[in-house]
């Protein structure tokens, strides 16, 4: 049974939108290729992250269960309600708010095409004979709605009705994947996206849940050309890439951006590879994860390498899962045999937080190749947490003549922040960074906090009290504020 949902046309026109058929949202039982999607609507403010393991999680249940009483024999064994809304607190006036919110976008991206459920080939055409012509398409944009599937299951059959349209588009240099999940999508639209657009300029991934490491790397291999890469949130549980997908040699030259809920080994592995060339004019590190090796291995690694560095942390404790389900269930179909061999290793959980911080301590100090960064914008939102410590240590060494620009903003949200903070630590850092470039900005470090009893306490007098070797180095320029749009943004 296929989910249809509201949707409008994103093309820089605009159609009649009309409440489709929703979807029963509970079902007794679901085969391998579904996801169950009960009570999502509890899910709908978390982060991408925890949406991604509670449907991991639905599904696995509906895995082992076709595998007790093999697939459901027809739609009798699916339950719905009278009106599966009443429960998920969604309404007519949500869904035209929704709507509203696409054509407006739409009417801002006049170039690009949009598909999302519930949209028609006949919309699309109507499209291009009264609105932008289908040999002007610059942005393809595919959206499955994870997020917004609240009341079915996961289906991309629908994409299958475009493919003619899509081996039509011609002229597209940007793809924009966003809350799908890999294995649902036909094998012919998964070829049509990574052969007939091989020669993009520009990948996004936005909650992309990959199921295995092998075809998210394969899916990063397809496109040579390309210049600017967003991995914003992508998902997968069996990691079972191959030797030869991370010693790949072609060259590396774009801008490249990795969200907090993108971060892997595989990925940085593949990043760095064997390549004959890496140029990164500008790279934005989006940090939570206790495993500070991953990062400072990367970013020391890169560091002769980006021009621009904009950083920001927030850390965040993550409980290791168990994952007890049958490793072949995250296999599509396509892979080749030595990635279909490796059913050993489901996704590791994080290592374990104080060993990573040994193992970043000791990698810090080995010789660091010239850093050739010209700029580094880096934010922190304060939790106390040892990587905290470890990023401004990270930072101050990517320091270099090259750096003409340096600022490094610290954000607390409470006085326990401050209290807590190892001010004798943080100025044995800061004081070790020797000078800048003669004429460049000089280093600045930025405090922000919400509290202001009084100057003398929270001020930058009170600073510089705090940072007694790092004022008589006179590197750094220091500041305070209070700004609560900076610390607020720090913690978002």
């Amino acid at each position: 049974m296929e989910a249809s949902y509201p949707a409008a046309v994103q093309m820089g026109f605009s159609v009649n939108l009309t409440p489709h058929s929703q979807t029963p949202r509970s079902f007794k039982r679901a085969g391998p290729r579904q996801y169950a999607r009960n009570d999502m609507h509890v899910l709908r403010d978390e982060p991408w992250a925890t949406q991604m393991t509670y449907l991991n999680t639905r599904l696995l249940e509906a895995m082992a269960d076709q595998q007790r009483t093999g697939p459901p024999s027809s739609e009798s064994d699916v339950s719905s309600d009278d009106d599966p809304d009443d429960d998920l607190g969604l309404d007519d006036e949500e869904d035209n708010h929704r709507a509203d919110q696409q054509i407006q976008r739409a009417q801002q991206q006049p170039h690009t095409l949009w598909l999302v459920p519930g949209m028609t080939v006949q919309e699309v055409q109507k499209g291009f004979s009264s609105g932008t012509p289908q040999s002007q398409i610059k942005e393809l944009r595919i959206s499955g709605e994870l997020r917004a599937l609240v009341r079915g299951v996961v289906n991309h059959q629908w994409l299958d009705a475009f493919l003619p349209i899509l081996h039509n588009l011609n002229s597209v240099r940007t793809l924009h994947l966003e809350e799908l999940s890999w294995g649902h999508l036909s094998a012919a639209v998964r070829e049509c996206l990574l052969s007939h657009f091989k020669y993009i300029d520009a990948l996004w991934l936005e909650g992309v849940d990959f199921w295995n490491s092998w075809q998210f790397l394969n899916t990063l291999d397809a496109f040579h050309n390309l210049k600017d890469l967003d991995i914003h949130s992508v998902d997968f549980r069996l990691d079972n890439y191959t030797f030869s997908q991370v010693i790949r040699q072609w060259p590396l030259e774009l801008t490249l951006a990795i969200g907090k809920f993108a971060w892997s080994r595989c990925l940085t592995r593949w990043v760095l590879g064997d390549r004959s060339r890496i140029l990164l004019e500008e790279a934005y590190f989006d940090w939570r994860s206790t495993e500070g090796d991953l990062l400072v291995h990367f970013a020391r690694a890169l560091a002769p390498k980006i021009r621009r560095l904009v950083f920001h942390q927030h850390i965040h404790q993550a409980t290791p899962e168990v994952d007890n389900i049958d490793p072949r269930l995250y296999l599509i179909g396509d892979e080749p045999e030595e990635a279909r061999r490796s059913l050993t290793r489901l996704a590791a959980p994080p290592v374990e937080p104080s060993i990573s911080h040994a193992n970043a301590r000791d990698l810090l100090k080995l010789p660091l190749e010239r850093s050739w960064m010209e700029a580094i914008d880096a934010e922190i939102a304060w939790t106390n947490d040892p990587q905290d410590m470890l990023a401004v240590e990270l930072l101050c060494t990517l320091i270099s003549p090259q750096t003409t620009d340096f600022e490094l903003l610290i954000c607390m949200d409470g006085p326990l922040r401050f209290a807590l903070l190892d001010w004798t630590a943080l100025d044995a850092i800061l004081a070790e960074v020797v000078g800048w470039p003669v004429g460049s900005r000089q280093p600045q470090l930025v405090l922000a906090w919400p509290f202001t009893q009084t100057a003398d306490t929270y001020g930058t007098y009170a600073l510089e009290g705090k940072l007694p070797r790092t004022v008589a180095r006179g590197v750094f320029q220091l500041k305070t504020t209070t700004e609560s749009r900076v610390w607020r943004h720090a913690f978002r």
